[in-house]
């Protein structure tokens, strides 16, 4: 149970720290990307789950390519792109997106399926 908890509480501020560090780390895009590659692989030490990784590689391919359409159409854009007019690190945060909300529907699960206590 401990362990569950230990786990969850490592997940959540790994996700946490995938937002917080882009937007501290903005002139690198080098140290971002190895930095959200290790929370990356974090993550999936923590979910130790094989299937978590084709929902990271569709979010890690089309995410980015629903973004470079946006951009193209001059929504917006990026301070630092690399390659059509993304980051190198964008891709990771989508699919950094897609584990944290596989986690919060899981656990939601999780929670839904325990039986409430009332107080006598």
């Amino acid at each position: 149970m401990r362990a569950n908890l230990y786990k969850t509480v490592a997940f959540y501020a790994l996700a946490v720290a995938s937002l917080a560090i882009p937007c501290f780390i903005t002139h690198d895009n080098l140290i971002l990307s190895v930095l959200l590659t290790l929370i990356t692989l974090a993550m999936f030490l923590v979910m130790r789950d094989i299937r978590v990784i084709a929902v990271f590689a569709v979010a890690f391919l089309f995410g980015p390519l629903a973004e470079v359409l946006a951009i193209r159409h001059g929504l917006w854009r990026y301070k630092d792109p690399l390659v059509l007019g993304i980051p190198p690190w964008l891709p990771l945060l989508w699919g950094i997106a897609s584990l944290f909300i596989v986690r919060v529907y899981l656990d939601s699960q999780r929670i839904r399926a325990r039986p409430w206590r009332t107080q006598p």
